[in-house]
């Protein structure tokens, strides 16, 4: 019988995911942690990775600040257009961030091609710090406080 793919193995079959026997240290928690999916009408719609960028993505490309944590969403293609949806998506994942009382700030990316995240991550208070340079892209490196989301997002700066 062939042997599954890897992503499809089960959590005894990756070393990655298995317990760290009782002997052996606890593995540190993973730089990179995709934390949500979601579904829409049964379907798979959107997946969010929240990183620790001092370690992966922006590590030594800006000033990191305690409290900083990265984020990368992915939206599947719908089959029909929703309005909004996108937007609900973002600030879905940025409520999921904030919900944790250790995340002060969301630091993110985009390729400065990408204007329609541009216009969704200012959507939600997210400014433009930069234009960085990445071995992939040039990115806008953006950044988003909590009251900046707030603000954004309940009206009291538009």
């Amino acid at each position: 019988m062939p042997r599954p793919s890897p992503r499809h193995r089960r959590r005894a079959d990756r070393p990655d995911l298995r317990p760290a026997p009782p002997e052996e240290p606890a593995r540190p928690v993973p730089t990179r942690l995709l934390t949500n999916s979601s579904h829409h009408d049964g379907r798979p719609a959107f997946l969010m990775e929240r990183y620790d960028p001092t370690e992966v993505e922006l590590k030594g490309l800006y000033e990191a600040e305690p409290g900083d944590i990265g984020m990368h969403f992915l939206v599947a293609p719908p089959g029909t257009p929703v309005h909004g949806f996108t937007r609900a998506v973002i600030t879905a994942v940025m409520e999921t961030l904030f919900a944790d009382p250790r995340v002060r700030r969301v630091v993110v990316e985009p390729d400065v091609t990408n204007t329609s995240v541009q216009a969704l991550n200012k959507a939600v208070g997210f400014e433009v710090v930069r234009e960085i340079t990445k071995p992939e892209k040039q990115a806008l490196l953006s950044t988003c406080t909590r009251e900046q989301f707030e603000a954004a997002t309940t009206g009291a700066d538009r």
